[in-house]
């Protein structure tokens, strides 16, 4: 049956459903067309441009929690994007269905330089000389070395370094991953290296100056906690955490002593997850 009145063209009964795999396989073959060579001006192209804009007006029906957990569908949450969830949720959802490009800035970049180097000088020491560092970052990676190379977790023993981790957590259907900056035998003292374990995030900006500030920070102390406990099949309770800023001389903050149960509840009253629940699965 046609989806329009009479023979005009135009003229369309609305709204008009169509099942969503046929929509992605329609914006797939429109879009095609719109770049193939020589088809800017075609009949084709233009019909190709009717079925853009018409799918474009029926996401414009949809919330944006919705549009969020259509474009996250089967992806892992990065701890970043978590934080970012929290922080300034509408801004984190519209990235994901509408990504755009980010410039890199250069302290981003030379953290980066940094933590590679870290990561070599913690566990294969004899392959330091590799890590290359471009020149217009080496006084300031000179310096969080030297703030790293005379505090205490420069002598104490890494478990691993720049490791990624992916778990299920009970409630989200999307995967959490995080990757954790250093993993250290022992508790936040150095104790008991035989069953606890500590992660230190390596940080080079400026320390949280404000109550909401660094309740923010925390947050990815305490999803590392949980990752690595249910990765490693460990108590939580057996795994410290903090945040340890090279830029203001070593400063450090601990992780709250949080259980796994509160953890949880906390990702899952972030604004935006949600849409990615187990209850909104079923809702849905």
């Amino acid at each position: 049956e046609k989806p329009w009145k009479g023979d005009e063209e135009g003229e369309y009964v609305w709204p008009l459903q169509i099942k969503e795999g046929l929509r992605k396989v329609l914006t797939q073959s429109a879009a095609r067309v719109l770049n193939a060579p020589g088809e800017s001006q075609s009949d084709l192209s233009r019909l190709a441009r009717k079925v853009l804009d018409f799918n474009s007006l029926s996401n414009a029906k949809k919330s944006l929690k919705e549009q969020f957990a259509e474009a996250e569908k089967n992806k892992s949450l990065s701890t970043t994007f978590l934080q970012w969830l929290e922080k300034n949720p509408r801004s984190a959802m519209q990235s994901v269905i509408r990504p755009m490009p980010h410039d890199s800035r250069q302290k981003a970049e030379a953290g980066t330089e940094f933590h590679a180097w870290v990561a070599t000088h913690l566990l294969n020491p004899s392959d330091e000389w590799q890590c290359k560092i471009k020149s217009e970052y080496e006084e300031e990676i000179a310096e969080w070395k030297n703030v790293f190379l005379a505090s205490e977790w420069n002598g104490r023993k890494a478990f691993c370094a720049e490791k990624s981790f992916t778990v299920l957590v009970p409630g989200l259907l999307a995967p959490v991953t995080a990757k954790m900056d250093a993993v250290f035998k022992g508790d936040l003292k150095g104790e008991d290296p035989d069953s606890k374990l500590t992660i230190v995030d390596w940080k080079t900006g400026s320390v949280p100056k404000t109550g909401d500030e660094k309740d923010e920070k925390l947050l990815q102390l305490e999803i590392y906690r949980l990752v690595l406990s249910r990765a490693l099949q460990k108590d939580i309770n057996d795994i410290d955490a903090c945040l340890y800023y090279l830029s203001e001389g070593g400063c450090q903050i601990p992780a709250l002593p949080m259980s796994e149960e509160d953890v949880i509840e906390k990702i899952a009253s972030i604004e935006g997850i949600s849409a990615l629940s187990d209850e909104a699965q079923e809702e849905a």
